[in-house]
């Protein structure tokens, strides 16, 4: 971004990341689910500890922060957990023409937690007090498909405090409209002691995200899709960084020490709004898709010490007197159309063809506004120097695509897909700074940059199923990259062009409805890659078994391995990973299920230094750990009114980081948890649910992290 040349790189690294909401590849084990009888229960139903209170993958989320890549065991946990079978809901009560069905879940939490609370927010974050759990609102017509509308709903997760409330809103005409609303957020903490083993980072980060749509189908073959999005994100960044950057003259900055060991706090505050309007129409055998949409995003930033105190810098009159910070405002906003065309035809029972093509363009202005008080060698005083700084960035994008699929044989078929994606970023900025006694303002930069990139990809696969129980896919993909780095119209280091090319393979096999096996192998092979530390070469395979009779009981494995490695900086990378879960269910009032997950991350390079405090070269890097996970949860029903259950989960990761000279970044860790519920049903006054939630989270070199917590909830459930 422009901003970060005015000094926002030496405090602000993150403030970067995507705002914009990303899919999650999540595990998908439904496709052959029986329909549950009433009482039943399915222990492949992914239901975590602390689900109740979370939405799930919310735990996985929080371990993005740590280095173990613990967060991988936690993903398939919350994937592989007992369930517990839902009743079918009640036909609800007539009232007049509709039919009205609620449920609700209310009750209240008592959290207990010794030792870092920091933590504990940072990977649980599940406070005590009231809570709505889960409400559900339903109304719809007693005759069916009369009146104006089919369903009225409203849905609602985790309010009164939780870091994850959702609210859904939808009415629907089916076969006319479908008008939707919802609401939701989500709140994540990294604030750890400062130690010397500790990231010297953190942040308290809160984004809310609403949402409106409506879907509008005046005739069979056309639909309009009218869309609105808001999303905001508040918080504070903190930093203990060694240094600021500050521009000294013409192109050139200086980094000053902090003369405090108190963290910088940066106030977050972005916010982005979506519209867009799309039309989807069928004409005979063709579909097509148009749609027109318009972004904006803002970001003001203001730095400041923590708790109000001064920014102090190391200045040439420190340490007596040092350097102050009394301002640093910036301002990034961006204004972003984008316009989609997709046009799908089948031409003949044999050939379809396909094509698209995508515009966007990104433009904005960015500004810097400080002000540094500086001691006078020679004097008692002090001079401010001021520093205003204005840009302006734009980025234009055209992604045209175009492909087909060619069916040679009744049991072969060829896919080739083309995109060409063409990029131009534009950025100027000046910067200038001022004194009281400097006659006029100094420029300290001023430059025009420009990047155009050209991307090239062309997949081509060959799809043969030679069985309705066997499918094979195998093809090349090719990619080819031009980057041209432009520096005040002059062509500046960064250009390069470089190309890679990787066959795929991909198998299913299913010879009856209790046995599924897929597979699939890529081998990446990158030429002068554009950054040195890309990858050269990378191979991957991954390879799942399911087997299930009867639905009954039934054993799933996944087994996946990753290869990189660049020969240039003796760089290699090894990553394994085996899951295994089972579960059984002799009788629909008992069921139970468990599993195990291990997996391995081997890193190591040499690192050579171009400048610096020597030694700059024969400096080695490696990144070493093994994690295993081990869950087991038990359901039963030993009355008609009442229910036990018990799920628990075991993880211990073990590694260490090793860099030339300095000690590990991370290293061992145990984290083992349970929840234990009891239920008891009556058939009018609805159920309630005591449960007990305990947890231990201990880290071998970092004491100051680990914690205790014992949470007790009480929750009433009630639907009519």
């Amino acid at each position: 971004m422009v901003y970060n040349v005015f000094g926002l790189a030496a405090f602000s690294p993150g403030r970067g990341a995507s705002m914009w909401p990303t899919a999650q590849a999540v595990g998908n084990q439904a496709e052959e689910r029986r329909k549950p009888r009433r009482g039943d229960i399915h222990p492949s139903d992914a239901v975590p500890i602390y689900q109740l209170e979370k939405c799930p993958g919310s735990l996985a989320q929080a371990h993005r922060l740590l280095q173990t890549g613990l967060f991988a065991l936690l993903s398939v946990f919350a994937m592989a957990s007992p369930a517990l079978a839902q009743d079918p809901e009640e036909p609800g009560i007539p009232a007049g023409r509709y039919v009205v069905s609620a449920a609700a879940s209310l009750g209240g939490r008592f959290v207990d937690v010794s030792g870092s609370q920091a933590k504990y927010n940072q990977l649980l974050n599940l406070q005590e007090g009231f809570r709505v759990f889960r409400g559900d609102f339903e109304v719809r017509p007693a005759d069916g498909n009369q009146g104006w509308f089919d369903r009225f709903s409203i849905t609602t997760q985790n309010l009164g405090g939780d870091p994850f409330p959702v609210i859904r809103v939808g009415l629907k005409k089916n076969g006319v409209y479908e008008l939707t609303a919802g609401y939701r957020a989500t709140q994540y903490f990294y604030d750890l002691p400062q130690t010397d083993r500790t990231a010297n980072r953190g942040w308290l980060d809160r984004r809310r995200f609403a949402d409106l749509e409506l879907r509008y189908t005046p005739t069979r073959n056309l639909r309009a899709r009218f869309f609105y999005n808001r999303t905001e994100r508040e918080g504070n960044d903190f930093s203990t960084g060694p240094f600021f950057y500050l521009p000294l003259a013409g192109d050139v900055w200086g980094a000053f020490g902090r003369a405090s060991p108190a963290a910088w706090t940066l106030p977050l505050r972005e916010d982005a709004n979506l519209y867009g309007v799309g039309i989807d129409y069928r004409w005979n055998r063709t579909d097509i898709h148009v749609e027109q949409s318009y972004r904006t995003f803002a970001s003001p930033g203001s730095l400041a010490g923590f708790a109000g105190q001064p920014i102090e810098l190391l200045g040439a009159a420190s340490p007596g007197r040092n350097m102050v910070v009394e301002r640093w405002d910036t301002f990034s906003g961006f204004n972003i159309p984008m316009t989609t065309l997709h046009v799908d035809q089948e031409v003949a029972s044999w050939l379809r063809l396909r094509a698209g093509y995508l515009y966007q363009h990104a433009s904005g202005p960015t500004s810097l506004d400080g002000s540094i008080r500086v001691p006078l060698r020679e004097t008692d005083t002090s001079a401010t120097t001021a520093y205003a700084g204005a840009g302006a960035a734009s980025m234009t994008s055209h992604t045209s695509e175009a492909g087909f699929t060619l069916r040679l044989l009744e049991t072969l078929d060829l896919i080739s897909d083309y995109r060409y994606q063409a990029f131009t970023q534009t950025a100027r900025q000046s910067l200038s700074g001022s004194q009281s006694n400097f006659t006029v303002p100094v420029q300290l930069g001023g430059h025009t940059l420009r990047w155009d990139t050209g991307l090239h990809t062309l997949d081509t696969q060959f799809g043969l199923t030679p069985y309705a129980a066997l499918s094979l896919r195998a093809g090349l993909r090719f990619t080819k990259q031009d980057v041209v780095r432009k520096e005040d119209e002059r062509t500046a280091p960064g250009t390069r062009r470089s190309w890679s090319y990787s066959p795929l393979v991909n198998a299913s096999w299913r010879p009856n409805r209790m046995f599924r096996l897929t597979g699939q192998f890529e081998h990446r092979t990158a030429v002068d890659p554009y950054v040195r530390i890309s990858p050269e070469s990378t191979v991957g395979s991954s390879l799942r078994a399911r087997f299930s009779p009867g639905g009954r009981w039934g054993i799933d494995n996944t087994f996946s391995f990753r290869n990189r490695e660049t020969e240039l900086l003796d760089f290699q990378m090894q990553s394994r990973t085996n899951s295994t879960s089972l579960w059984y269910q002799p009788l629909p009032q008992w069921g139970v299920n468990a599993g195990f997950t291990y997996s391995s991350f081997f890193s190591e390079n040499t690192v050579r230094y171009l400048r610096g405090t020597p030694p700059l070269t024969g400096l080695f890097s490696r990144d070493q750990t093994i994690d295993r996970s081990y869950f087991g949860g038990l359901r039963t029903r030993l009355l008609p009114m009442l229910t036990l259950s018990f799920s628990g989960q075991f993880i211990r990761s073990t590694g260490l980081a090793a860099f030339s000279g300095e000690t590990s970044g991370y290293g061992p860790l145990t984290w083992p948890a349970w929840n234990a519920e009891i239920a008891y049903r009556t058939p009018r006054a609805g159920r309630l649910v005591f449960a007990w939630q305990q947890s231990y989270y201990l880290e071998d070199l970092y004491r100051a992290t680990d914690f205790r917590s014992t949470a007790f909830h009480m929750r009433w459930d009630y639907s009519f």
